[in-house]
């Protein structure tokens, strides 16, 4: 229908309420639909969306990360251009400095982990970003805060970070922080089994 020109043009309107939902009608237009993001693609929608990702607005910074998982599951394409526009840094800063903004963190860190499941080989990619010590900092960060479920996201994407590497990624002030997290919380409800356990705390490369 022609749509996408008009609706990506809209990303950039001066009307945050405008911004927000529009990147919102473009998360659930993207969302398993490989026309729509090569389309999205082809019209340079990329660009507005991480503009949108860095704004200083959670609830715009929120719908920007809901149309870019979107636009980066099972599409390899978009995440190659996502990561050539320093998408991922991006990100990674949203974790560093959202304090106030749990769900979009939580988001993040999930949409992560799809991502390595589905593209092995950007592990390596976040790892040289720095990757491990943000998910260290969030894991102590929400063990304190009681915030189980983001605990065992962030373990869940540590492990499928390190299952990818030939080296290991844990040193001995995460293990501790990763052991202070299992006895707070308990093994069972933090859903990993004893493999991934002995993954993560393991001392051997």
């Amino acid at each position: 229908m022609g749509l996408w020109p008009v609706l990506i043009q809209l990303l950039s309107d001066d009307e945050q309420q405008v911004r927000t939902g529009v990147a919102w009608v473009c998360g659930t237009a993207l969302q398993n639909n490989p026309d729509a993001q090569k389309a999205f693609l082809e019209q340079k929608g990329l660009t507005p969306l991480i503009k949108l990702l860095s704004s200083d607005q959670k609830t715009e910074r929120a719908k920007a990360q809901y149309a870019i998982s979107g636009l980066l599951k099972h599409c390899p394409t978009a995440v190659e251009e996502f990561k050539s526009m320093n998408g991922f840094q991006i990100m990674a800063n949203i974790l560093k400095n959202s304090a106030d903004d749990t769900p979009t963190v939580r988001k993040v860190i999930f949409l992560y982990n799809t991502l390595m499941i589905e593209n092995p080989s950007l592990a390596e990619e976040l790892v040289k970003d720095g990757m491990v010590k943000v998910l260290d900092d969030v894991i102590v960060k929400y063990t304190i805060e009681d915030d189980e479920d983001l605990v065992e996201k962030a373990l869940r994407t540590l492990h499928t970070l390190a299952e990818h590497q030939s080296f290991s990624i844990v040193n001995d002030d995460m293990r501790a922080h990763i052991k202070s997290a299992k006895e707070k919380f308990g093994a069972d409800n933090l859903n990993l089994d004893k493999k991934e356990w002995d993954d993560l705390l393991s001392t051997i490369s």
